[in-house]
């Protein structure tokens, strides 16, 4: 007969059994994990170590990549650029707000290309062609100008002087636009006037001047050359005991007139500028600034990009559109993104997208093979590729370069 006692017993046998088998099973299952966590941690060690070996390595390949750069746009880049636009004259027209160091940095390459930089034309909120205030102030401009009769001066004496509103506001920034444009295109198409080499002959040097003259006949009586490839040349003045002059010359403070006379074209940037409509900054080299903008035969960089103060739709692109209008022009259109922070290494600016500025002119098909465009002027390598754009306009040969997914390649060809 089965007690009481019996059902105890068995009942705790059973519990026991099961308590051992549950804690045998725990030890075993805990080492089994234990050892597959260890070969993963094992693992993951090995693999972060291999991680950062190789990223010490492309750090030291990277540094010396930075360092070959460097010294390439030290040394090796003006090299490549030298003489490549040797008395060629350029100028630069830029919006403010784009950035300055590209735009400093865009004017020593040219001028290490051999070029004559004349300097930049800048562009600000003064001339926003989308403002109203704006172009009723060119309306009022034109009111003056046409009322004395000149384009060289607005407001000026000879005539009535009341600004009588004789355009519309929209009316004068079509007339602003195709004004500016054949102002710069006058000039860029114009050929630049060859300087005669002069030798200034001292007195005691004249008297062997004529008796060589009377047997070679190489120079006119007034000192003109007869002969292609010989100097003309000139008597300097002989001074007298009371201060005076004796001799060919005439006064020596007479200033010799200027060469040629001053275009409409270049009578009107003289007005934009009297009128502080467009801001003149004469090159870093240059002992005093020129008078007369453009010169004949000068080449242009437009640049803009983000930061600009001026939107490209109101100013860039309409002046650009009536330029190529025409046929293929001397000209250069060049983005440059902001400059980078130094301490986060990202641009200042938020829209940063390269492109932005020269997109809507690659994409139009009317300017193909007739402008130049250029996404990278921040970059050295881009400062490169627009001074050798910029000699390509003689050819002329015409591209899109720079990162861009728009762009045709990087440089223009050999």
């Amino acid at each position: 007969m089965i007690n009481l006692r019996y059902h105890i017993v068995s009942i705790t046998a059973v519990f026991l059994a099961l308590g051992i088998g549950v804690a045998l099973g725990a030890t075993f299952l805990d080492k089994a994990t234990v050892e597959v966590l260890r070969t993963q941690l094992n693992g993951l060690e090995e693999s972060v170590a291999r991680t950062k070996g190789e990223n010490e390595l492309l750090k030291t390949d990277l540094e010396d990549l930075t360092e070959r750069t460097e010294a390439f746009e030290e040394e090796g880049v003006a090299r490549l650029i030298e003489g490549t636009l040797t008395d060629v004259p350029t100028m630069i027209l830029a919006v403010r707000g784009t950035n300055p160091s590209a735009i400093e940095m865009t004017q020593q390459r040219l001028v290490e290309a051999g070029s004559d930089f004349e300097g930049i034309l800048w562009v600000d909120e003064r001339l926003d062609l989308d403002d109203e205030q704006v172009l009723a102030e060119l309306a009022e401009m034109y009111a003056d100008v046409d009322d004395n009769g000149s384009g060289a001066t607005a407001g000026g004496e000879g005539g009535s002087g009341d600004g009588a509103l004789t355009i519309t506001p929209e009316e004068a920034r079509d007339r602003f636009v195709t004004d500016l444009a054949a102002a710069l295109l006058e000039s860029s198409e114009a050929e630049p006037s060859a300087q005669e080499e002069v030798v200034v002959l001292e007195p005691g040097q004249q008297l062997a001047f004529a008796v060589l003259n009377a047997e070679l006949g190489l120079w006119a009586e007034g000192g003109d050359s007869l002969v292609p490839g010989v100097p003309s040349v000139t008597f300097a003045t002989a001074t007298d005991g009371s201060g005076g002059t004796t001799g060919q010359g005439g006064d020596a403070g007479d200033e010799a007139p200027p060469s040629g006379e001053v275009t409409e074209g270049q009578a009107f940037v003289k007005l934009l500028r009297q009128l502080r409509l467009l801001e003149y900054e004469s090159p870093a080299a240059a002992e005093q600034p020129s008078a007369v903008l453009p010169p004949p035969g000068v080449r242009w960089v437009f640049v803009s990009g983000p930061g600009a103060v001026v939107p490209n739709e109101s100013f860039m692109y309409p002046l650009i559109e009536e330029m190529v209008a025409a046929g293929p022009a001397s000209l250069v259109v060049a983005e440059a993104l902001p400059e980078v922070d130094e301490e986060t290494e990202t641009p200042a600016e938020e829209d940063t997208e390269r492109g932005t500025f020269v997109d809507p002119l690659r994409a139009n098909a009317a300017f193909a093979n007739r402008l130049s465009t250029l996404d990278n002027l921040d970059d050295d390598l881009g400062r490169v590729a627009a001074v050798l754009t910029v000699e390509d306009l003689a050819i002329p040969l015409f591209g899109n370069y720079g990162e861009a997914a728009s762009a045709n390649r990087l440089f223009p060809p050999a």
